[in-house]
């Protein structure tokens, strides 16, 4: 009744290759989006995840990155790590990455500073506040009203 080593060579390198392609598309699509999730969202059972809409009016849970400034993309958050996503009010922790504008804006640098974030507002499946403290940075805190078209 065993299988014979035919059938399991076949077998194992099947599974190797279905291993194969799903790390290579792991590791293509990482760093693509710069709205994918940083941490596995809360959600309940056949309940549609808690998100946060972007600029481009798309709707992401627990972003790793997330555009603030959506007239310039001069000002953004990158490296989010999340906390209590899905729950009232829920943390992020990352870096607020801001344009220098030295020589102007077109050529400016970004510079990045520690930054702690905030959403809360939950209504429906939506956080509708977003709140970001980075003492480093100039300007701030910076607070935003979430809608469907991003922040603002």
């Amino acid at each position: 009744m065993g299988m014979n080593r035919t059938a399991i060579a076949a077998t194992s390198g099947a599974l190797g290759v279905v291993a194969l392609i799903g790390a290579f598309a792991g590791g293509y699509f990482v760093g693509r989006d710069t709205n994918q999730p940083a941490a596995e969202p809360t959600t309940t059972a056949g309940a549609p995840p808690v998100v946060i809409y972007t600029c481009t009016h798309d709707a992401v849970s627990a972003p790793s990155s997330y555009v603030l400034t959506c007239a310039d993309f001069g000002v953004q958050l990158q490296g989010l790590r999340w906390s209590g996503w899905g729950s009232p009010t829920a943390h992020g922790a990352g870096d607020l990455s801001q344009n220098d504008c030295t020589p102007d804006c077109t050529q400016g640098h970004f510079v990045q500073f520690p930054a702690s974030v905030t959403v809360s507002g939950l209504k429906g499946h939506a956080y509708t506040w977003l709140s970001v403290k980075a003492p480093q940075a100039p300007g701030g805190p910076y607070d935003f009203t979430l809608t469907s078209n991003g922040p603002s």
